[in-house]
């Protein structure tokens, strides 16, 4: 076992409920050398693990501790390392204290070792033939998704060639429906987060009018449309996605295709084997990982300026990739074209290889189970082709507005002031500055994905909502505009209030619940989750 720099031993605890037995004197010597690892992610869980060794009886048959101890012997990992002292906790606490939660969350260690076992096999396979790389991360994909304790268990005990046959015999019993793929891909502003809602309300739609056809026109990370299909299935209702962005329009296109997922399958496969490779490590470091991301960055800004909107299903690979493995979904397309994507400092995102055949495979499931057409086209075009009838609901979930909580007529004079004050300067500066007051009131959120947002007339939106005859669905932060609108429109709102992990305050300190603003034309009788 590798360790980093020693640290001062935890002390094992010297009262203790049972009078030490051999076994636990053993436990104990083999457990010592970990303790002397300088990372607080195996020192704590260490320490308990100790502490519930002294509460054993001593009468307790401990002999699958043995097996775990030599495993945790042999890793090198320290991610590792922790998992199998979390699983020694959870079987000893299981002992001590028997509940249904501490049986799941030994099977949820067994399950995340299992993970780390099949990544580590793979990467051994890293010099394979393509195919048979890819054969593997197909069906390891698969295997790692099982929640069925008899499964994992039994993997556990498998040897790897073992387990790889295994695993190719038993790959198509494996299901990809697992809660944590149901996202195809991070975007600031996703509606996964009120997935309860949405789908609540779309059902209520349904059983008080008839609905043949479910219009977004502002597609992006496609949760409005995962968070209704349940309600879209039963109807029978048709589908049209849209984004202006051709990147998002392509890669769910290639997505939906019966021929292009697996293809879009294979080149993530590549591309990882391609990493393992080239870094030649199990566990990429932050600078391996910022360099592989911003190479891919490179060629795929190459590739969207030479193959323009109709993007080929190795761009839209990359794309999908990059997404997937950048920071929150934060991704800039310039006025030229060219996209920069975040780099996670999470290295734990970076590695979630297995989750890539789950995604691509549920949405392709998903667009072909209902009747589902994806369109790359302004949004004006999109409601005046398809939004006419009254038998259509139409969801919104445009660039954001930033949060401003000034009253309707607080803003119009503000407003009023600002454009009076523009025309009355002359110099480029006091121009510059006027304009910025004035986005500041009227502009979008920082995360509004550069040309395809940042520049958005969110007003004029505002205004073609008298294009939609049917019932709408709107999201979107608190902005005196949308309470004018409302008015105008004589539509209902409702603040949906949801768990914010990086929200600040203007001050710099910490939001714990972040609100957003739905607007509909139905009566809300949906409760609120959170």
């Amino acid at each position: 076992m590798k360790t980093i720099q020693n640290k001062k031993p935890i002390n094992v605890y010297a009262e203790t409920k049972h009078k030490k037995t051999k076994i636990t004197e053993y436990i104990e010597k083999e457990l010592n050398p970990f303790s002397n690892i300088d990372n607080d992610s195996i020192q704590k869980p260490l320490s308990t693990l100790f502490k519930n060794l002294n509460e054993i009886n001593p009468n307790t048959k401990l002999d699958f501790i043995y097996p775990i101890i030599e495993d945790m012997k042999k890793t090198e990992n320290l991610k590792e390392l922790r998992l199998y002292i979390n699983l020694l906790n959870a079987k000893l606490e299981n002992i001590l204290k028997p509940k249904n939660d501490i049986i799941r969350k030994e099977v949820i260690n067994d399950k995340k070792i299992n993970e780390i076992r099949l990544k580590e096999i793979l990467f051994e396979h890293r010099n394979s033939a393509v195919d048979l790389f890819f054969n593997l991360f197909y069906i390891f994909s698969l295997l790692s998704y099982t929640n069925d304790k008899n499964v994992i268990f039994r993997i556990n005990n498998l040897s790897n060639n073992a387990l790889i046959d295994y695993a190719k015999k038993n790959s198509k019993f494996f299901s990809f429906n697992k809660m944590s793929l149901h996202t195809l891909y991070a975007l600031c502003g996703g509606k996964k987060k009120f997935y309860s809602f949405i789908n609540l309300h779309l059902k209520e739609l349904t059983t008080s009018k008839t609905i043949t056809k479910f219009v977004d026109p502002f597609m992006g990370g496609v949760g409005s449309f995962y968070s209704s299909y349940s309600v879209i299935k039963e109807n029978d209702i048709k589908v049209i996605l849209n984004d202006l962005n051709p990147a998002i329009a392509c890669l769910n296109n290639h997505v939906k295709s019966k021929s292009e997922n697996k293809n879009i399958l294979k080149n993530i496969s590549f591309f990882i084997q391609k990493l393992f490779q080239k870094t030649n490590m199990f566990e990429a470091t932050y600078k391996d990982t910022n360099l592989f991301i911003k190479r891919l960055e490179k060629i795929f800004n190459y590739r969207v300026n030479k193959e323009g909107k109709n993007r080929s299903t190795l761009t839209s690979s990359i794309l999908l990739f990059l997404l997937n493995n950048n920071f929150g979904g934060n991704y800039k397309t310039k006025e030229d074209g060219s996209t920069t994507f975040s780099v996670p400092k999470d290295l734990n995102k970076f590695d979630r290889y297995f989750n890539f055949v789950g995604k691509v495979e549920l949405y392709n499931f998903l667009y072909n189970s209902v009747n589902v057409r994806i369109e790359n086209k302004d949004y004006k075009e999109i409601l005046k082709k398809n939004s006419k009838k009254e038998d259509t609901h139409t969801t919104f979930d445009p660039p954001y507005f930033n949060e401003c909580h000034l009253t309707i007529s607080e803003f119009e004079k503000q407003r009023a002031e600002l454009n009076k004050q523009f025309l009355e300067v002359s110099t480029e500066k006091e121009k510059n500055k006027i304009a910025s007051k004035m986005n500041k009131i009227l502009g979008g959120c920082v995360a509004n994905y550069g040309k395809y947002g940042d520049n958005f007339n969110h007003e004029e939106l505002l205004k073609d909502l008298a294009l939609v005859k049917g019932d709408i669905s709107y999201f979107n932060y608190s902005h005196p505009l949308i309470g004018k609108y409302c008015l105008d429109y004589g539509l209902k709102v409702k603040a949906l209030g949801r768990k914010s992990t990086n929200s600040k305050n203007e001050k710099g300190g910490t939001i714990d619940t972040k609100y957003e603003v739905f607007m509909t034309g139905s009566v809300i009788n949906t409760r609120e989750i959170l």
